[in-house]
């Protein structure tokens, strides 16, 4: 589990370590043909929608409130999504 801040934009949320099927939800949203974006802005949306979906992004009211968020909020929510799932996926070198 690992909490996440940005206390300028007012941002708080939990993401919880990644199961398979989480991370399966989670491409299958951002892959699915009826979901995809038309812009940046929708990409953003569409990432932390994909992630409160699967399960691991945690503490956000709903995908409907991002709605009403600032765009610097979605947008510094998503990378924070997009690397911890890099950081999830690592797969750790071998000594």
């Amino acid at each position: 589990m690992k909490t996440i801040e940005h206390k300028k934009l007012g941002v708080t949320a939990r993401l919880a370590d990644l199961t398979q099927g989480q991370l399966e939800k989670y491409q299958e949203t951002l892959l699915a043909d009826d979901k995809k974006p038309k812009s940046a802005a929708g990409f953003n949306s569409l990432v932390a929608l994909a992630a409160i979906d699967a399960g691991f992004l945690l503490d956000i009211e709903s995908s409907a409130a991002l709605k009403d968020w600032k765009p610097p909020a979605v947008r510094w929510l998503t990378e924070q999504v997009i690397a911890f799932v890099k950081e999830q996926t690592e797969v750790p070198l071998e000594e």
